[in-house]
């Protein structure tokens, strides 16, 4: 089913990147909602609208419309529009798992700093609004909070955190509202994942005290 609706998906973009680019614009002669037509996604119902069109060049033939963000979003897929260019950009999204949000640390920006008997294990610096720990990452100059903490309270707040389209960089995302906070660049010390606490108490701590 997964597969029916990429396809399904592909299907309904290229439709539209033709009808806006090709030499001869198609006219449309009937364009009307059609709330008889489901939209199942992964065996799931889709309340979203369906558009039945019926162009002039081809009068015998109805090609339903759907939006792209219905579709993709349920799909695990991150929509974005850019106006100024006027591109629609999915992507989707990578699974974060503790494995993962380690490599992607370790391939970002790693500290390179003497360890000590003092950083292992890092002690609580204090503990966030938030609820989260702030750990004392290095010796009273670098402070963080873990990835997998982040992750977990932003799923609480029926968002995910994720992979932006770069591959290294994070971002928080929430249905029917694109992308909250971009650019999370986790670091890595002793093979653990951590944010910045600056950033998080900038960028990621508002969102999560609505």
């Amino acid at each position: 089913m997964k597969k029916f609706a990429c396809g399904l998906l592909v299907g309904f973009l290229l439709a539209f990147s033709v009808s806006l680019y090709a030499s001869t614009v198609p006219q449309i002669k009937t364009a009307q909602f059609a709330p008889d037509i489901k939209l199942i996604v992964n065996g799931e119902a889709i309340d979203t609208p369906v558009v039945s069109v019926v162009t002039v060049e081809n009068p015998g033939y109805m090609t339903n419309y759907v939006p792209a963000r219905a579709v993709a979003e349920e799909l695990g897929a991150t929509v974005t529009w850019d106006g100024k260019t006027r591109t629609i950009s999915i992507d989707k999204v990578k699974e974060t798992t503790e494995e993962t949000a380690r490599e992607t640390a370790s391939s970002t920006q790693s500290i390179s700093v003497p360890q000590s008997n003092a950083d292992i294990p890092f002690p609580i610096y204090k503990v966030d609004e938030t609820g989260l720990n702030v750990y004392n990452i290095h010796n009273g100059y670098l402070y963080g909070v873990f990835v997998l903490d982040v992750i977990n309270a932003v799923k609480k707040k029926g968002m995910v955190m994720n992979y932006a389209a770069d591959g290294k960089s994070m971002q928080i995302v929430k249905q029917g509202e694109g992308i909250i906070v971009s650019g999370i660049i986790p670091r890595a010390f002793d093979g653990r994942g951590y944010i910045p606490y600056d950033f998080f108490e900038e960028k990621i701590k508002p969102v999560l005290l609505k």
